[in-house]
């Protein structure tokens, strides 16, 4: 078998070339160059962008988070679960006082 290998084979054609084709193939090598270049920067910017969405998913994760939380406030709700924690510590202090705890009177903060 006549098995030539790749650069071989593209030495015997570039011989074969007139000055024309030689130009059409120099023009063609460049234009696929630009074209490489051209795609580089296209997939540099897919990926910016590929990070933007993601970063603005979170952002709105966290928006929609934030908006149910003051939601939950502006609704009172927030004021209504501190209320009934500060009587659950009242009643469990006044408990404690009813034991003999004297000393669980309110700490003066200069002695």
């Amino acid at each position: 078998m006549n098995a030539i290998n790749h650069a071989e084979r593209e030495a015997l054609l570039a011989a074969a070339e007139t000055p024309a084709e030689r130009h059409l193939s120099a023009q063609l090598a460049h234009e696929r160059r630009q074209w490489q270049g051209r795609e580089d920067v296209l997939r540099q910017q897919i990926a910016r962008l590929q990070q933007r969405v993601e970063t603005l998913a979170r952002m709105a994760a966290h928006t929609a988070a934030l908006q149910r939380r003051l939601a939950r406030f502006e609704s009172g709700v927030i004021f209504n679960e501190m209320g009934r924690r500060i009587g659950e510590l009242e009643a469990a202090l006044a408990h404690l006082r009813t034991l003999g705890g004297d000393s669980l009177d309110r700490p003066q903060l200069c002695p």
